[in-house]
């Protein structure tokens, strides 16, 4: 959801923008790839979850299968700790937001920032096509998709995506 209100910002306010990181989001509407089925059902059986049981429910959805465990067991500790896992009431109203938003794919011809575009290649909550359409979309935008990494991407390979947000914004 960051990364369609950054789109949002962007575009509304050019001259506040020096440059855009679009990590694994969408440009909403009828162009964007859905999740599949299966995912989005988890997704929406947040409501009647714990926070706790319905980051476990999503993970597979969400980490690359081959991030350790403990990594998964890390990142909820660490939400937990900062108090940061979303209530199912407001993680259904961002649901909400997201599928009315109408997206911004006919306006992003006029992004003129540059622009990186980062994806896991394994994203299954948002599927990685979605950055080739963004990418494709935005005159000049960098597209990085990473390998054995999937929506929590900083998490799946830490090292790989700083490193390509860093060089990025090393020239911005």
């Amino acid at each position: 959801m960051g990364g369609m209100i950054a789109q949002e910002f962007a575009l509304s306010y050019p001259e506040k923008t020096r440059s855009l990181v679009l990590a694994v989001t969408d440009c909403g509407g009828r162009e964007a790839v859905p999740a599949k089925p299966e995912v989005l059902l988890v997704s929406q059986g947040r409501a009647n979850s714990t926070p706790s049981d319905a980051f476990w429910a999503m993970s597979k959805f969400i980490y690359d299968p081959a991030t350790p465990r403990e990594r998964l067991a890390e990142d909820l500790a660490a939400r937990e700790n900062e108090n940061t896992l979303t209530a199912p009431a407001n993680y259904m109203r961002q649901l909400q937001a997201i599928t009315t938003w109408q997206g911004t794919h006919d306006r992003l011809a006029n992004l003129k920032v540059p622009t990186l575009v980062l994806h896991g290649k394994n994203d299954q909550r948002i599927p990685c096509a979605n950055a080739q359409i963004l990418a494709a979309a935005i005159p000049n935008a960098e597209l990085v998709e990473l390998d054995h990494a999937s929506h929590i991407f900083m998490t799946d390979q830490p090292e790989k995506s700083a490193a390509a947000i860093l060089e990025f914004l090393a020239d911005k």
